[in-house]
């Protein structure tokens, strides 16, 4: 982490807000807070520094004429790799993306921390320590956070991480319904190998009861990161089966020859339709605990920050930060229709995404995607897919035998 000396701060016995956890989501709203007329107060992020920043990234897409700017929107200085087309790939299908207003990006792990460190140079009152968060309490007037043992009060916590509240009583939260489980390689090649525009899904890999593809993001035509992905509502993670598919991968698709491979990443990511958890009287669930990665697709740095600058602005202007927008809900009825249909009929589903982008406009996929479309568009691109296997989950879930025969995911 590439935190300053003179950030390290002892902890203070009360502060404004307390930012738990300093991955995307902690230092997304420090920077959006450090930018409105939340700058002078106090503001403590803790970090526990097990995810270095250094080895992180996160895609997402937006609105190129949107993106960056305005300042109090989301961070500056944080200079993403940014594509205007990406592929689309099966055995028989090859098809190239090309977009007109938005735009795929990538920020890495690095520049996030860089961009935020910027932002506070201009928040005297911010801080940001190393520290594990062992409980966090809610109450009506404050809230408090212990930090190796040492208690701070706040006004306000922002949570990332999913703390217990021993103050509350212990209620289960429904689990994630699948998760993306990925295998990657960041690999060097010694002549040009790699596309310049990224690969999002392909499905030349060995399918079997889970949905697989191949993610390919590259950084030059000799250098990039190949990420076996799966959909599965298991809790078991073959790493063995998806290092096989990626070699498998690595020598029939791309034909790759000799190669280094620079780095390894494996990770997975829980996919949730249900609701999240609610914000307390003064504790607020951010980023995951508070459903910001979609459970369609996996991603949430884009939905992250905009909901840092809604709580950030609703803090500046009403004194709290609860006047934020809400998803709408056919969208996690359009996500769980989704989700069963490739737990029971992954197969079908492979051609679903293929139509998906080549029978609408990339922009209006990535709006429909990001929860930005009307409803008359959301028709119309429905309207592209094959119907068959959705209606039967349709079916399914209305008579409430879905997941009758999925194994728990932990």
């Amino acid at each position: 982490m590439s935190t300053p000396a003179d950030r390290r701060a002892a902890l203070p016995a009360h502060c404004d807000a307390v930012i738990v956890g300093g991955g995307a989501s902690g230092l997304a709203l420090a920077g959006h807070l450090a930018r409105s007329g939340y700058r002078q107060r106090t503001v403590l992020i803790v970090e526990d520094g097990s995810r270095p920043l250094d080895d992180r990234a996160w895609a997402f897409w937006s609105r190129a004429d949107a993106t960056w700017s305005p300042p109090e929107a989301t961070l500056p200085a944080a200079d993403p790799s940014t594509f205007d087309r990406f592929w689309i790939r099966t055995h028989d299908v090859a098809h190239l993306v090309e977009l007109d207003t938005y735009r795929y990006q990538v920020i890495r792990g690095r520049d996030l921390d860089s961009a935020t460190e910027t932002a506070l140079r201009g928040a005297p009152g911010f801080a940001r320590v190393r520290g594990h968060v062992t409980e966090v309490r809610d109450g009506p007037q404050h809230a408090s956070v212990v930090v190796d043992g040492h208690t701070v009060r706040a006004d306000w916590v922002f949570d990332s991480v999913g703390c217990p509240d021993p103050g509350l009583a212990t209620t289960s939260r429904p689990r994630p319904e699948m998760a993306l489980v990925f295998t990657g390689r960041r690999i060097e090649t010694e002549t040009d190998t790699f596309d310049l525009a990224p690969t999002l899904m392909d499905f030349r890999t060995p399918q079997g009861p889970d949905l697989a593809f191949v993610y390919v993001l590259p950084t030059s035509a000799r250098v990039a990161l190949v990420e076996h992905t799966r959909f599965t509502a298991s809790a078991a993670h073959p790493t063995g089966v998806d290092e096989t598919a990626l070699d498998l991968y690595l020598r029939d698709a791309l034909g790759l020859g000799a190669h280094r491979v620079l780095s390894v990443e494996r990770g997975t990511i829980p996919l949730a339709t249900h609701r999240p958890r609610p914000p307390g009287r003064r504790v607020v669930p951010i980023g995951t605990p508070a459903g910001m990665v979609k459970a369609s697709t996996g991603y949430g740095y884009a939905r992250i920050q905009r909901h840092s600058a809604a709580l950030a602005s609703s803090l500046a202007a009403h004194g709290h930060p609860f006047d934020v927008p809400t998803s709408p809900a056919r969208f996690r009825t359009l996500d769980r229709v989704l989700l069963e249909t490739i737990h029971r009929d992954p197969a079908r589903v492979v051609d679903a995404f293929v139509r998906l982008f080549a029978a609408n406009p990339g922009d209006r996929v990535l709006k429909f995607l990001d929860e930005d479309s009307t409803l008359k568009d959301e028709l119309a691109t429905i309207r592209t897919l094959p119907p068959a296997p959705f209606l039967r989950t349709m079916a399914t879930l209305a008579t409430g035998r879905a997941g009758g025969v999925r194994p728990p995911l932990e």
